[in-house]
């Protein structure tokens, strides 16, 4: 582990030099200027996830045949190498199951970064016009914070509980406050509100049909936190009393029967007339998830391992091999 952590602070060291190669040869070029560079950075997502990362140089067509373009055309694609390169290792060993020092990797390869961050906004000042106004680039850069500034500058309804999940995921402890508990209680379900009057939990077919719900949330191609929330009628928006399943059990199902992993939030709310409910908080990315294994009920199998159960609006439904492949280009390209 400690070579793994070195070869990957090495990594990041190698990054800032690079960044000191690149001041080099824009000090050198005379026609500094007229190039527009315009390069995006990467970073790692407070939930440790690695997102898709943007790498883009727009040229001014005038220079790109000249050599000091080339000099830093080669030094951006070999920069772009080495943070794949950075980000993969980092990645790998968060999923290997390294948790107890994930933190300290993330942490860490932050902090190296930053100072890259930082220091390309130094030169930004004096040489670099680093313009993200590509909003696909924006997308792949700040996609999560992109949503949430979003949520909160629109300021209706559905951003407002859309803000209320983000700070959930966030891990904040948000007040189910009356506005809240309105668009909660409208009639019916839509693309981020799923109700359930009860999850009992407690037999196998109960497990699998949550299963799907939650493969269903996470495969949405929506992009947003979706609500799972448990303790309210459907058909009369009546709040009811709901039973707490223990969420290590919860972590553990999803953990061992849905792959790749899931982020996601379980959150108690106190509905009013002294009703207990709890938010299942689920954050959609752009993979596809699927069952890992057989799942059987009274030896006869019912889900087959590598099955995939979507969202679409308000519906679930299982895709077949060659829906799940198109799904699967589909919601790749999303983000």
């Amino acid at each position: 582990m400690k070579l793994q952590l070195n070869s990957l602070f090495q990594q990041s060291e190698k990054l800032l030099k690079q960044f000191d190669e690149i001041k080099q040869d824009w000090d050198s070029n005379k026609q500094k200027n007229e190039l527009l560079v315009d390069i995006s950075l990467p970073f790692i997502t407070k939930n440790r996830k690695l997102g898709k990362y943007a790498r883009k140089i727009v040229k001014n067509p005038k220079w790109t045949n000249s050599d000091e373009f080339k000099q830093l055309e080669q030094i951006f694609n070999s920069l772009k190498i080495n943070i794949i390169s950075t980000l993969n290792s980092c990645y790998s060993m968060t999923r290997r199951g390294l948790n107890g020092s994930s933190q300290n990797i993330i942490s860490t390869f932050n902090r190296a970064i930053n100072k890259v961050n930082l220091r390309s906004k130094i030169l930004g000042s004096q040489k670099f016009l680093l313009k993200l106004k590509d909003e696909e680039l924006i997308d792949k850069l700040t996609w999560e914070n992109k949503r949430l500034n979003k949520s909160k500058s629109k300021g209706n309804k559905t951003n407002l509980f859309e803000q209320f999940l983000f700070e959930i995921l966030q891990g904040s402890f948000p007040t189910l406050t009356p506005k809240i508990l309105k668009i909660i209680q409208h009639p019916g379900e839509n693309l981020w509100i799923e109700k359930k009057q009860e999850y009992k939990l407690t037999a196998q077919i109960h497990w699998i049909e949550f299963l799907k719900d939650v493969m269903s949330a996470v495969n949405s191609l929506a992009l947003k936190p979706i609500g799972i929330i448990i303790g309210i009628i459907e058909s009369t928006s009546e709040f009811i009393d709901a039973y707490l399943p223990d969420e290590a059990e919860i972590r553990q199902q999803i953990k061992s029967k849905i792959e790749p992993d899931i982020e996601f939030c379980i959150y108690a709310l106190n509905f009013p007339n002294s009703k207990n409910g709890f938010i299942i908080v689920i954050n959609p990315n752009n993979i596809l998830h699927r069952f890992k294994r057989d799942l059987k009920i009274n030896s006869r199998t019912v889900v087959n391992k590598g099955e995939v159960w979507v969202r679409e609006g308000t519906r679930k439904y299982k895709l077949s091999v060659n829906e799940a492949l198109d799904y699967a280009v589909k919601k790749s390209k999303l983000i």
